[in-house]
């Protein structure tokens, strides 16, 4: 995105920005930075394995499809590239076990690219 925002002629000052976020709370420390990274991998935690089953518990037909959707959303891919779907059954089951247990460091790169559009001077 950033390259193509870069190369294209209707933007400028494209800024990139890469952050590191925890997605489980296995942060260790008292310390107040410690402290937000826990805090912010048990939200990301939370979103990746209970917010979309929470999200449509209204309809409770929907409920178990949903639930760890994020996690299973990869399925169709792995499944198309040729692995065995109990492979994919053990990837999805050891993936949520090691989300839960927060033992290992785990992050999610997040990408922010912007830009401004710029401003044509005609009348």
């Amino acid at each position: 995105m950033f390259q193509w925002l870069s190369e294209h002629n209707l933007f400028n000052h494209v800024k990139h920005e890469e952050y590191w976020i925890p997605v489980s709370p296995w942060v260790q420390g008292t310390d107040p930075e410690s402290i937000r990274q826990r805090y912010i991998g048990e939200l990301v935690r939370q979103d990746i394995t209970v917010c979309l089953n929470s999200y449509f518990s209204t309809w409770s037909f929907l409920s178990k499809t949903f639930h760890q959707a994020f996690v299973k959303s990869g399925r169709p891919m792995l499944l198309s590239s040729g692995l065995r779907e109990s492979l994919v059954d053990e990837l999805e089951v050891n993936t949520m076990r090691e989300l839960m247990d927060a033992k290992l460091p785990q992050y999610l790169k997040m990408q922010v690219v912007h830009a401004l559009k710029k401003h044509s001077d005609t009348k």
